[in-house]
């Protein structure tokens, strides 16, 4: 259209200024359409990387805990911490399911990570039980002496080997303690000859842990207790 002298300029000014207010309050036609924020996307790819570095840690931290922090009932704490897992896992679906709400491919996603996380949250788990038990444990050790009962060596899938002990137990009359070693210790001891002394922790979570194992100067000398207790039994 043409302008002429009774269109008034500030017309336009005051048009743009309302048109401006109107954009603001608007809502954004991508949130609208139900599309993810890039801000809470990119947070969401974060975690669906999660699982992969749960278990690549989880295997690494498990392998370090049992090398530092032996704990003598293994398989009692394995299914304390597994107590956890699940919650956990299902907090972090939770989450993941929120951050993508909107998105065409949350379903894919989700369904991805399912597989990994059903192993990497229990591994992990048990992990930092091992862990935490022993790490966390200010007590000071205490000294047991033992017979070296039996000894074996376990193959590994893929070549190696793990070394363990069976000693007489100094917690249970008539039982024994399964101890995983070195290569250079296992080759020192002799079954019903070699005596050894363990120093063992309570834990943080009640499960005793090795801290160290050394071969005994000392004459094995049974605890006659628990030798009538056993006798008794």
């Amino acid at each position: 259209f043409k302008l002429d002298e009774s269109f008034a300029p500030l017309s336009i000014s005051s048009a743009v200024s309302q048109m401006k207010i109107l954009a603001r309050n608007m809502p954004s036609p991508a949130l609208a359409a139900g599309v993810v924020p890039p801000s809470r996307w990119k947070l969401a790819g974060a975690l669906t990387l999660l699982p992969i570095v749960l278990l690549m840690g989880g295997f690494f931290l498990w392998l370090y805990g049992e090398l530092h922090f032996q704990p003598l009932d293994k398989n009692r704490l394995i299914l304390e911490s597994l107590k956890y897992s699940p919650l956990l896992f299902l907090a972090y679906l939770g989450l993941l399911a929120l951050l993508l709400r909107g998105r065409s491919s949350a379903s894919q996603l989700i369904k991805g990570t399912l597989l990994l996380g059903c192993f990497a949250f229990p591994i992990s788990s048990v992990a930092l039980g091992i862990i935490l038990n022993g790490w966390l444990d200010a007590s000071a050790s205490t000294p047991h002496q033992a017979m070296v009962a039996g000894r074996y060596r376990r193959s590994g899938s893929r070549g190696g080997s793990d070394y363990y002990l069976w000693l007489t137990s100094w917690r249970k009359a008539g039982d024994f303690e399964k101890i995983k070693v070195f290569r250079a210790f296992y080759d020192q001891v002799t079954p019903h000859k070699t005596s050894v002394t363990a120093f063992t922790k309570p834990g943080r979570f009640g499960f005793e842990w090795v801290q160290s194992i050394e071969i005994s100067t000392q004459p094995f000398v049974p605890d006659l207790e628990q030798e009538l207790q056993a006798a008794r039994a």
